[in-house]
C-alpha cells in the first residue's frame, strides 16, 4: 500500500530538511483538537474538509504553495486523511514545507500547529481551505488584501 509519509521521506532523502514523525499519543491529541474546535461530526463524508464547520476557500490551483506565507518560519504539522494515511509529520518551516509539497505530488493533506489555532488543507480539488486563524487569511487573499506591489504575500 502507498503511503504518502514514506513517499514524502524518500523525496527528502538528499535533502537537508528534517521532519519527525509524531507518536500516537501526539497524532491523537492533534486529532481530537482538530475535531472540538473545526470538524461537525453529524455531517457526511469521507474527506475532513466535508466537515469543516467554519471554513474560508479558495480554489487556485497553486494555493499549496501560499501556505509558506502562512506558515513562515513556525513549525507545523502535516497530516492526512486519516483512512488513506495515519502517519503526522513536524515539519520545521514554511519554506520546508513548500520544498516537501513542490517536490511531491498527488494527495491531500492538512496543516496545522501543535496547538491547533489554525487548519488548512488543500483538497486533490486544488481548493485550499482555512479554518481558525487560516481562514481570516484565506479572506484577505481572496480580496488581495496581502499582496505588496510585487505580488508577494506578507
Amino acid at each position: 500500500m502507498f503511503k504518502i509519509s514514506n513517499h514524502i521521506c524518500n523525496e527528502l532523502k538528499d535533502s537537508k530538511i528534517i521532519i519527525r514523525k509524531l507518536q500516537l499519543s501526539q497524532r491523537r491529541e492533534i486529532l481530537d483538537s482538530v475535531f472540538k474546535k473545526y470538524i461537525n461530526i453529524s455531517e457526511r463524508g469521507v474527506c475532513l474538509w466535508e466537515k469543516f464547520i467554519q471554513y474560508e476557500a479558495l480554489s487556485d490551483g497553486m494555493a499549496w504553495s501560499y501556505i509558506r506565507y502562512f506558515v513562515k518560519d513556525n513549525e507545523c504539522i502535516m497530516f492526512f486523511n486519516q483512512t488513506e494515511e495515519e502517519e503526522m509529520i513536524l515539519i520545521q518551516s514554511g519554506e520546508d514545507l513548500n520544498y516537501i509539497l513542490s517536490e511531491t505530488y498527488g494527495f491531500e493533506f492538512y496543516i496545522t500547529d501543535k496547538q491547533c489555532s489554525y487548519l488548512l488543507c488543500f483538497s486533490d480539488h486544488d481548493i485550499l481551505y482555512g479554518c481558525g486563524t487560516a481562514k481570516e487569511w484565506i479572506e484577505r487573499i481572496k480580496k488581495k488584501d496581502i499582496l505588496n506591489s510585487n505580488g508577494i504575500f506578507y
